[in-house]
């Protein structure tokens, strides 16, 4: 507005174009917040839960949010869905004492156990659906999900991580536009370009404080993300996994300092970090699995990757891990792009497994196989001489005069003469044939491939020839021998359970007959 025009004007007239110029600058001022605002809305500074139950769902770690007040399940992933065997619907209407084998007291126990050793993670006992009960190391942080307060619980099978939690509010604000009308007289449009002009600063007022409200919201929410970022690393890190990420393509992979640790390494030591790496470490073998189970995974005949496979150590020997992974990113041919997962040491649960189906099938003692391993072997030698129409000879072997060498001599006495009796046997058979220790001082044995009884018969005779000799034994009252029953296949049964009977009734028709023989029906094969 030129200042010489204002003279030739009415006072009014000038009073109206000095207010208009005023709203117009107001104006200019207040649309870049609008924008400002808008753009916020638009690019998406209001965040959703949704973020959260998407990762939550894809994760290749077990977890479930669970209730602290009735232990109810309120969420489950589909790892976990996996793990249990149970579907996620199913999941959610359990509890998860239904899944803890352990009782109230001996939880009780494990927490005070657990902070006792400075543990931020629970070893439980959890059952799967199959009845089988696996040991797991749980690490739970509360969180609120949906309003409610809730336990956000990582599972790793004991006998597989990287997600985070994010919260973002969402606010809408919706701005009114000013609506001007003109007035019917210039003195009239004074007056409502005054309101104009207050209605003006009190909308950008209002608007300077929504858009404030919102960026504290929006730096609240990215705290809060922060905050549960950092509890998935404490959790992760408490479980003791390692994570991994690999870009297929180009080959790329990012470990963290855990997965390195585990095969004891630092990142450091091996750079340069490519796919590469985890071939130059991985066992031939177990490598040619672990690429046929990737293979099906990105063809879609399996939904996740999961491989035991052993890893060299720095220090020369084998450690075994469990590999597991999902592709997170397709491109638009359907070809995998990226792939996240976790490694995990399972070395001490292999030793343990590896010992446990040792003492579940072998006699501690002697070492030979027990009476379920027997019986096992048992009925594949009976098929294997079905199918080529040979012999065998079922051997029930007692030791005459150990319980006298036992009361005497003591235990260990017993013990050793038990030693040497199962290798004298051992020496004696053949590799293909089956020789176990029943229990006590009864052994059993099965001769494959007889030809005739009579061949049987002396395979007996050399056993109880070869017991029967002296031991080495500090006691004048170690003067053991053999009593032994023999049945033959397919002659006089072709149940495996059937020829033991008779093999056992032989036996006693040895004890009967003197002992330190071999009888086998009414035939008693005397001392020679």
């Amino acid at each position: 507005m030129r200042c010489c025009a204002t003279f030739k004007y009415h006072i009014l007239k000038r009073d109206v174009v000095f207010m208009g110029y005023v709203r117009k600058r107001l104006l200019q001022c207040v649309m870049p917040l609008i924008v400002l605002l808008s753009t916020f809305f638009v690019s998406g500074g209001v965040y959703s839960e949704s973020l959260f139950d998407t990762s939550f769902r894809t994760q290749t770690a077990i977890m479930l949010l669970i209730s602290p007040e009735d232990g109810r399940i309120v969420e489950a992933n589909e790892a976990a869905a996996r793990f249990y065997g149970y579907s996620v619907d199913q999941l959610k209407t359990m509890k998860v004492q239904e899944i803890n084998q352990l009782s109230k007291q001996a939880v009780a126990e494990e927490m005070v156990l657990a902070k006792e050793e400075n543990r931020n993670y629970f070893i439980f006992k959890h059952r799967l659906a199959n009845g089988e009960v696996r040991t797991v190391n749980v690490a739970s942080v509360p969180i609120t999900y949906h309003g409610e307060t809730v336990l956000y619980s990582i599972i790793a099978d004991a006998t597989d991580l990287s997600n985070a939690s994010e919260a973002l509010l969402h606010y809408q604000e919706r701005l009114e536009s000013l609506v001007a009308q003109k007035t019917q007289q210039l003195f009239d449009q004074k007056e409502r370009q005054k309101n104009e002009m207050l209605s003006i600063i009190v909308l950008l007022v209002v608007l300077v404080g929504v858009l404030l409200a919102v960026l504290m919201i929006n730096r609240r929410s990215q705290h809060t993300i922060e905050v549960e970022k950092e509890r998935l690393n404490e959790v992760i890190w408490g479980t003791r996994v390692g994570t991994w990420e690999w870009h297929i393509p180009s080959g790329k992979v990012t470990f963290n300092e855990r997965w390195a640790e585990i095969a004891g390494y630092t990142l450091e030591e091996l750079e340069p970090i490519s796919i590469e790496t985890w071939v130059s470490l991985c066992n031939e073998e177990d490598l040619e699995k672990s690429n046929e189970l990737l293979q099906k995974n990105f063809s879609g005949e399996l939904g996740y990757y999961e491989c035991e496979a052993r890893m060299k150590h720095k220090a020369g020997h084998w450690i075994w891990v469990l590999d597991r992974g999902k592709v997170v990113e397709w491109d638009k041919h359907g070809n995998p792009v990226r792939m996240s997962g976790t490694h995990q040491d399972i070395t001490e649960q292999k030793k343990l497994y590896s010992k446990l189906d040792y003492m579940a099938h072998y006699d501690a003692l002697t070492g030979l196989s027990n009476r379920a391993l027997f019986y096992e072997k048992g009925i594949q030698a009976m098929l294997n001489a079905k199918r080529h129409r040979q012999g065998i000879a079922v051997l029930y072997i007692d030791l005459d005069g150990f319980k006298q060498v036992n009361d005497s001599c003591g235990h260990e006495a017993g013990d050793k003469v038990l030693v040497d009796a199962a290798a004298r046997m051992k020496n004696l058979l053949r590799e293909s044939d089956i020789l176990c220790r029943l229990g006590g001082d009864e052994f059993a044995a099965i001769i494959q491939d007889v030809g005739t009884q009579k061949d049987g018969m002396k395979v007996a005779e050399n056993i109880r020839a070869v017991l029967s000799k002296p031991y080495d034994v500090e006691c004048s009252s170690a003067n053991v021998s053999a009593s032994i029953g023999v049945a033959f296949y397919p002659e006089d049964s072709t149940d495996l359970d059937e020829l033991m009977r008779q093999a056992d009734d032989a036996m006693y028709m040895s004890k009967q007959s003197g002992k330190n023989t071999v009888s086998k029906g009414q035939h008693v094969l005397e001392e020679s």
